[in-house]
């Protein structure tokens, strides 16, 4: 798969680096507005590359499908079966035995974005959120493959507008890589299948270590559309069914440039799911203690969590309670192996031996709840998702 990644800020240059270390990928194509920033990226990514010993394909390949059987693994539903179906039909290993790796093609390109999808086979979209409908459409109308990080766009028309642009044979994938995290899909395959019994809460905890840049809080689309996105995509994801209404609440606290772009720093967010179970969102753009993503669900037969362990950034005043080692500090090393994982399963999208996971009609529930959690903050009142029909 030939990929061009558009945009190369913080969560573009991830993206790209694991492009270089993915079997599935054969040649990576920069694009940025700011050209000097792709050519240094793609300079970066080469020198790495010089750098990192060869591996042979077949252990390449083993690795490849070690991660993608990861994903797989408990995954009962029609989606994860997907997955699954996956990472059992497609070998990954091309041409049979042991060869020394071919290095793999990077280089910037610009400032045309026509001339990039006129020799790419698909796109990661990782530019700024207000600039994601327009890089997805251009690429679907050169019948390109797009995996576009959260959200496709702000605005609900325009996702259902993008859905229909998907020509045929052209897949559209949104990167909620929550569902892509193997503790994630566990859960989701468990509560499936029943063996947690009835769901009463899922709490999920949504702390950065540090506010994003100034410049970019203004089009960010807001703390509930840029920051809790996620949680918001994973918990009706997790327990399959929609939300039905909404309660919000958010403060200032970290800084006052959130005030100024109407915006608030630090929020909670009570959900409540068709069933009657509860969904609880906490989090905010600082965290003293470093990078913390974590999900606690309490149910009939059990309780389980994702993102507690060693570097999870919670110490216990217990008497021999654990301190934190090595805290996460950002999303990129807390959700390495959910990223990884969502660029494999999108090259098995594109190879045509795994459904969609999160397709984009998926990401306008998601969005009509964000739209709920920020007309409730400023209301002070609880928002009924279906009865509101400005959210959609």
């Amino acid at each position: 798969m030939r990929l061009g990644i558009l945009g190369v800020g913080r969560i573009g240059q991830m993206h790209a680096r694991h492009a270089m270390d993915c079997e599935r990928v054969t040649s990576v194509t920069l694009y940025d507005a700011d050209g000097v920033r792709a050519t240094e990226l793609a300079d970066q990514l080469r020198a790495a590359a010089d750098a990192t010993p060869a591996r042979s394909d077949s252990a390449a390949a083993g690795a490849s499908n070690a991660a993608r059987s990861s994903v797989a693994a408990g995954a009962s539903n029609a989606a994860g079966a997907s997955v699954a179906g996956g990472a059992a039909g497609a070998s990954g290993v091309r041409g049979g035995g042991p060869r020394p790796r071919r290095p793999k093609p990077v280089e910037a390109r610009g400032p045309s974005l026509d001339a990039v999808l006129a020799d790419v086979d698909a796109v990661l979209v990782a530019t700024p959120t207000p600039t994601h409908a327009d890089a997805v459409s251009a690429a679907l109308a050169a019948n390109v493959h797009v995996l576009c990080e959260k959200p496709l766009a702000l605005d609900p028309a325009l996702i259902t507008e993008l859905h229909h642009q998907v020509p045929g044979g052209v897949h559209l994938v949104v990167g909620f890589q929550r569902r892509f995290d193997p503790a994630y899909t566990a859960i989701r395959a468990a509560i499936a299948g029943g063996r947690y019994g009835t769901v009463y809460v899922a709490r999920a905890t949504a702390f950065d270590h540090a506010p994003p840049a100034l410049d970019y809080i203004a089009g960010s689309g807001g703390i509930f559309v840029d920051q809790f996105i996620h949680d918001l995509d994973a918990l009706p994801w997790l327990l399959g069914e929609r939300v039905v209404a909404v309660q919000a609440t958010g403060s200032v606290l970290v800084d006052p440039t959130f005030a100024e772009a109407g915006d608030v720093d630090t929020a909670t967010v009570t959900l409540r799911f068709g069933s009657g179970a509860i969904g609880l969102v906490c989090g905010g753009r600082r965290n003293g203690g470093g990078y913390d993503n974590r999900l606690e669900l309490f149910a009939e037969h059990a309780s389980v969590c994702t993102g507690l362990d060693g570097r999870t950034p919670l110490t216990s005043l217990e008497p021999g309670g654990p301190a934190p080692r090595e805290p996460h500090a950002h999303f990129v090393t807390r959700w390495a192996r959910a990223y990884r994982h969502e660029l494999e399963a999108f090259a098995d999208v594109v190879d045509g031996v795994a459904e969609n996971p999160s397709p984009p009609l998926d990401g306008l529930h998601s969005l009509e709840i964000a739209r709920a959690c920020e007309l409730s903050r400023r209301s002070g009142r609880e928002v009924r998702i279906e009865a509101d029909r400005s959210l959609r």
